[in-house]
């Protein structure tokens, strides 16, 4: 009998039990993202290791990032789909403009895992309307429908929208714009999911 609760408070305390365990995707504590620089080929590498404790795979969206001596960012985004029960090294090149050198090296988990995210906007005025541009991602192993609004605002505050209804595939990253009549030139934009 001794034994038997010896051997089950050693399981506990090593967070061995399935009621003990929560499952995460992160990276783990204590760890950053670290690279290499390779001035000949102006390029960088960035290695992060990312954890999933899940009994299933997980899909994610990381920035990789790379910040040069002249204090430019230059970034690159990457969908990794994460084996279940895993922690594994992660790694991603970045080329940088030639006469720049990599300096700090960074990856960030910009969508986790099962959810819808905004990853990146760009927009510019082209003659009297604003071209707004959005790549979403949808980590989710279904597909999800969502609605986008696309604001433009005007130089002197006036907000322009429109709204989009897309439906993402499963496990997708992906391209979805808007062109926004303007009476006055282009401030700033947004884009956002709404309900």
């Amino acid at each position: 009998m001794v034994l038997v609760i010896l051997l089950l408070s050693a399981s506990l305390l090593s967070g061995c039990t399935t009621d003990e365990r929560e499952g995460v995707v992160g990276i783990p504590a204590g760890e950053d993202a670290d690279g290499d620089f390779y001035s000949e080929e102006n390029r960088a590498e960035i290695f992060v290791p990312i954890l999933n404790t899940y009994d299933e795979p997980k899909e994610i969206v990381v920035r990789f990032k790379v910040i040069t001596a002249e204090q430019n960012h230059h970034s690159e985004l990457k969908r990794i789909r994460l084996p279940e029960n895993s922690q594994e090294v992660y790694s991603q090149e970045i080329y940088v403009p030639e006469g720049e050198v990599g300096e700090f090296f960074d990856a960030e988990i910009i969508v986790a895992e099962d959810e819808v995210g905004i990853v990146e906007v760009r927009g510019e005025q082209v003659d009297d309307h604003a071209l707004i541009n959005a790549t979403v991602a949808n980590t989710n192993f279904d597909s999800k429908e969502v609605t986008l609004s696309f604001e433009a605002i005007t130089g002197d505050g006036n907000i322009e929208s429109k709204t989009m209804q897309v439906t993402l595939p499963e496990n997708s990253m992906e391209d979805h714009s808007q062109k926004i009549p303007l009476d006055r030139g282009l401030e700033d934009y947004h884009v956002e999911i709404v309900e």
